[in-house]
């Protein structure tokens, strides 16, 4: 399957947009994970766009660069098998905790 790419910098500028929570956007901060992370590299900024580009029908997907697990924590959410991969033990050790984990719910603290 071809990767699919925005087609122009106002698109790629769409897919990257802010998603600081604001009086315009609070209806839809629901969707957003529980957990937000700083790490370096992170796509919580393109799972929107990385969803609509999703092809239909699709019931597993691999997150191969995983980081903070982010995309493979969008895709669970949506009911999708998630597989990630990543080099780091820190990473491992993230989906573990986020995607494996299906009996311990974490608190907002």
């Amino acid at each position: 399957m071809p990767l699919i790419m925005p087609e122009s910098e106002e698109m790629y500028a769409e897919a990257v947009r802010d998603t600081r929570i604001t009086d315009d956007n609070i209806d839809s901060a629901k969707d957003l994970p529980i957990y937000v992370t700083n790490f370096i590299g992170s796509k919580q900024k393109l799972t929107d766009w990385i969803w609509l580009n999703t092809p239909e029908g699709v019931k597993s997907m691999l997150d191969a660069f995983s980081g903070s697990v982010v995309v493979g924590y969008m895709y669970k959410q949506k009911g999708l098998r998630v597989i990630c991969n990543d080099r780091l033990k820190y990473c491992y050790h993230i989906a573990r905790a986020i995607i494996v984990n299906n009996s311990v719910t974490l608190s907002k603290d």
